[in-house]
């Protein structure tokens, strides 16, 4: 049984199909339409490219391991090695430790599961069914890992009138008082809030040192060149300014090439001005997330 904030009616028991995957859920809405061109993809993120031709052999290596099942806590290297990562990625202020601080999951939406688990285990004693709130639309993982956990799965609208937040005044004193945990599923107005620091001012950069300073020079970097080769006629995917005389194949790298428009928009109306680089790349990042919260909310509305 489930309810929603607002109503405090009872869902009846479609628990099962909200615990269903959104995606599998909207193959069966499109399922009778079709397409008058090849489709994008743009709803689940699966790989959309040949494997990459070293994967084969190295699988073929280990094919003896393959016949029992993986230790669910993974093996001492990767943690290891996902603890390094972890602490230089995010320069944390002490290592990780990768026996008592990591979680090896098969995917994200496990660790979800197991978060429901977990809030209803450690937080303590409630008086009367601990309940979950759980923002709508939401992953189904959340639904699934507050039942598994026996608690009750409290739903909070999130829709234009609320602006797209989950309405906490809606609650009673008597269900947050036995409220174990709390999803948080539109992590993108979170970012959104952060992006401020990111982005102010344009000619410079929050990160210069460590892999994210060099994340940030090479998509700078790549963003000047694929706009200079493009306007004067050179293979944006082809250069002699690294390895020279040999040069080096762009092809892997980050496709700058596809911002051209607005790079060589940006450079126009800057006066050409040569930090327009940066310009460019902190606005393709402001109107990347624009873009994702329009279809975000649109997605809602549509939904309602």
């Amino acid at each position: 049984m489930a309810m929603t904030a607002s109503s405090r009616a009872p869902q009846g028991s479609g628990s099962q199909e909200s615990e269903r995957s959104p995606f599998a859920r909207l193959t069966e809405l499109l399922a009778p339409y079709q397409p008058a061109k090849p489709l994008i993809t743009l709803s689940l993120g699966e790989p959309q490219h040949p494997v990459p031709d070293f994967v084969g052999p190295v699988l073929a290596q280990h094919i003896a391991e393959f016949g029992r099942y993986p230790i669910a806590k993974g093996i001492d290297p990767f943690r290891r090695a996902a603890a390094n990562w972890l602490s230089t990625r995010f320069q944390l202020p002490r290592p990780i430790n990768p026996e008592t601080e990591l979680l090896v999951l098969n995917g994200s939406r496990e660790g979800l599961f197991f978060a429901a688990l977990t809030a209803a285990r450690y937080v303590g004693e409630r008086k009367g069914r601990p309940a979950i709130l759980i923002p709508n639309p939401f992953y189904p993982a959340y639904a699934a890992g507050a039942r598994a956990a026996g608690c009750e799965a409290i739903y909070l609208p999130t829709t234009l009138a609320n602006g797209f937040l989950p309405d906490l005044d809606a609650l009673d004193d008597a269900t947050l008082a036995r409220t174990v945990a709390i999803f948080i599923a539109f992590v993108i107005l979170f970012t959104l809030a952060m992006l401020w620091n990111y982005l102010v001012p344009l000619n410079s950069l929050l990160f210069t040192t460590g892999i994210k300073g060099q994340d940030c020079g090479q998509m700078i970097w790549n963003i000047w060149y694929a706009n200079e080769a493009i306007t004067s006629g050179h293979n944006p995917f082809s250069t002699n300014l690294l390895f020279y005389p040999l040069g080096a194949n762009l092809g892997h790298h980050t496709l700058a090439a596809g911002f051209f428009p607005l790079t060589f928009l940006v450079k126009k109306l800057s006066g050409n001005d040569p930090l327009y680089p940066f310009y460019a790349y902190k606005i393709a990042i402001l109107l990347s997330f624009t873009l994702i919260l329009f279809c975000g909310c649109v997605g809602s509305l549509s939904g309602e």
